[in-house]
């Protein structure tokens, strides 16, 4: 093989080996960002973080792609929402009420979370376990939605 050819064989392998190669969400919390939606008087408050997909997976084309992490229903008006329901999006079906507080500071442009969950059972004394979430997280946007019409 000529010196061209094994560059060339080279550089596809090394394009095809990083086009499908995968690179889970970030773990660190300094990379998780929030995201508020304002719908009909309620907002959804949504933790994400961003992770690489395979350029050609089963998914079809990949990149860099936004993963949500956790969400809250805020209700009130804020800026502070006392023990709100609080739930992971890989079981939504397990949000649950949580003491403590969710602070949106719009002039710095982040959220405080400051949760303790509740791990007793209904009609135990109440026991609770810090928040995995907890933190201080950059607002990267607050959408307000028009209500459906």
């Amino acid at each position: 093989m000529t010196h061209a050819k094994t560059n060339w064989l080279i550089i596809l392998v090394v394009c095809l080996f990083c086009g499908c190669s995968y690179v889970p969400p970030s773990t660190s919390k300094s990379d998780w960002y929030a995201t508020i939606e304002n719908h009909s008087g309620k907002s959804l408050l949504v933790l994400n973080a961003n992770e690489w997909m395979p350029l050609f997976g089963a998914d079809g084309f990949g990149g860099n792609r936004r993963v949500m992490l956790y969400f809250s229903d805020l209700e009130g008006d804020g800026p502070v929402f006392q023990n709100p329901v609080f739930g992971e999006f890989s079981a939504p079906k397990l949000a649950s009420r949580h003491l403590g507080t969710i602070a949106v500071n719009d002039k710095k442009g982040e959220v405080e979370i400051n949760l303790q969950q509740i791990i007793s059972k209904p009609g135990d004394p109440v026991k609770t376990e810090s928040c995995p979430a907890n933190g201080v997280y950059p607002l990267k946007r607050w959408k307000d939605s028009a209500p459906p019409r």
